[in-house]
């Protein structure tokens, strides 16, 4: 029996601030997979590009109109819970002057700064954790 390979499209947001900490949401009450922590975007709908839903989440999860956000890497990965499926996610970043308590949160229930580093000891997905790596390395090449 043939299997179809399968590919979710996903857009990933890391916010951050001038010490280089990354805005985490907290996750618990909409966890899909035990994750605590968490960025913000994802889900495409099927019409939509990247940036189209990377707009939208975070319009519908923060009340930002984004602006200024750069194209930060692109992971493509197996999905952890089916092998016949295999997730891309473009991710972006945005530098902030707001204070985490500033945001207004409409999916969960509060925000909060992390260093990148902090963010590796996090109940979070591991592709959390990989951008949180990634950033972090790169901040510390500026």
């Amino acid at each position: 029996r043939m299997e179809r390979i399968e590919t979710i499209k996903t857009s990933g947001l890391i916010i951050y601030n001038d010490k280089g900490q990354i805005l985490m949401q907290d996750r618990k009450s909409i966890s899909k997979y035990w994750e605590l922590r968490g960025f913000f975007g994802w889900h495409l709908e099927e019409w939509e590009t990247f940036e189209q839903a990377l707009q939208r989440e975070i319009k519908e999860e923060i009340d930002v109109d984004l602006q200024n956000y750069e194209f930060f890497c692109k992971i493509i990965r197996q999905d952890a819970h089916n092998k016949w499926r295999f997730i891309e996610t473009n991710s972006y970043i945005v530098k902030t002057d707001k204070q985490a308590q500033e945001f207004t949160v409409f999916e969960w229930d509060w925000c909060r700064f992390f260093y990148p580093a902090e963010v590796l000891e996090l109940k979070t997905l591991s592709l959390t954790k990989h951008m949180a790596k990634m950033f972090g390395e790169d901040m510390n090449n500026l």
